[in-house]
């Protein structure tokens, strides 16, 4: 969180003060490095995820943190929580999300005894 927060103390050193100065965590950073009140588009973020994969040897796509995210509500809260967050109607499609492997499902099931 240390990280977080001195980008949070920098963004908001380099705006006017406003009373909706968190509304985004990110914020749209124009050449020069000009920090706007725009929040950061979808296309930043992809291009900033293909970049850094890049430098680690790694294929990222976008809709992999949606996937890792409803993966991990699902392992720390439960399945009907994630398919709220997630807006899906069916149940079932969030369940499609979740990536565990099947020797950790293996893993569940020996801790209740079948």
């Amino acid at each position: 969180f240390d990280k977080l927060n001195i980008w949070l103390a920098f963004r908001r050193s380099q705006l006017p003060v406003a009373q909706d100065d968190d509304v985004f965590l990110f914020n749209r950073i124009r050449r020069g490095s000009h920090i706007t009140r725009e929040r950061i588009s979808k296309h930043a973020i992809y291009y900033i995820a293909q970049q850094r994969g890049l430098q680690v040897g790694v294929k990222i796509m976008p809709h992999d943190f949606r996937r890792s995210f409803i993966t991990r509500v699902i392992e720390e809260h439960d399945l009907s929580l994630a398919q709220k967050l997630a807006h899906h109607t069916n149940i079932q499609t969030t369940a499609n999300y979740d990536v565990r492997d099947e020797n950790e499902r293996r893993r569940a099931i020996d801790n209740y005894g079948f």
